[in-house]
């Protein structure tokens, strides 16, 4: 696997485009419900080659998560709550953006 953070293409004319990069999820995206707590919070992890910031956000079928995340794991896994159950979450509906990087 391999990443890109950002592929420049310059033109002609001087401008340049810049179109989003993608980088690989490490692992299926997990989510565990904490029976204490009452909620459930989905973690992903990126691979080896990438890194993530603290604007890092999850999404599931392209609708970002509110609220906060954290970062874990050497800023490789991103995890936030998404409420009481972990029902009808798969890993293809799941994506993470950090800037201009979508990791899926």
């Amino acid at each position: 696997m391999f990443s890109l953070k950002s592929i420049t293409i310059g033109l002609a004319t001087g401008f340049a485009l810049t179109v989003p990069a993608f980088a690989s999820i490490d692992s299926e995206p997990s989510c565990l419900f904490d029976g204490d707590t009452n909620t459930a919070t989905i973690s992903v992890t990126v691979d080896a080659a990438s890194t993530l910031s603290s604007a890092a956000v999850i999404a599931v079928d392209g609708v970002a998560i509110a609220g906060a995340h954290s970062l874990s794991n050497s800023n490789k896994t991103v995890s936030v709550v998404i409420g009481q159950s972990c029902e009808n979450q798969s890993a293809g509906q799941i994506t993470v953006s950090d800037g201009s990087t979508t990791h899926q």
